[in-house]
């Protein structure tokens, strides 16, 4: 029960419910490390996305940059306006997965915490 990370809801007999929570908890911290790995894993996979936004995001603010010291044509002005866009709309998809980051790193301090307490 605890390995399919379902919670236990205290309706065991009292006569069998110690040898009951010793399983139920071994398997609930068999299942909570699983997750914290996932998310893990998530959370590497969310970093290297981050870098390699960073990187293209650093080339477009240079191009951003070039185009808006330029003469300002028509041309030039919609070019340094789409790339204006494109700057904002990385920088927001960072600071989106960087939350997502966040919130699984506190899950995973949640979750270690309660794997601590299980052992006590």
């Amino acid at each position: 029960m605890g390995a399919s990370g379902k919670a236990y809801n205290k309706i065991c007999p009292g006569n069998l419910e110690a040898g009951f929570l010793n399983e139920f908890n071994r398997g609930r911290k068999r299942y909570l490390t699983v997750v914290v790995s996932e998310n893990d894993k998530q959370i590497r996979q969310l970093e290297r996305e981050i870098s390699k936004i960073k990187g293209d995001l650093g080339y477009k603010r240079a191009e951003l940059t070039r185009y808006q010291y330029a003469n300002k044509d028509e041309k030039t002005a919609q070019i340094a306006n789409e790339l204006s866009y494109q700057v904002s709309s990385m920088e927001r998809t960072i600071s989106a997965k960087q939350s997502r980051i966040n919130q699984l790193n506190n899950k995973n301090r949640e979750i270690r915490l309660e794997i601590i307490q299980s052992e006590r």
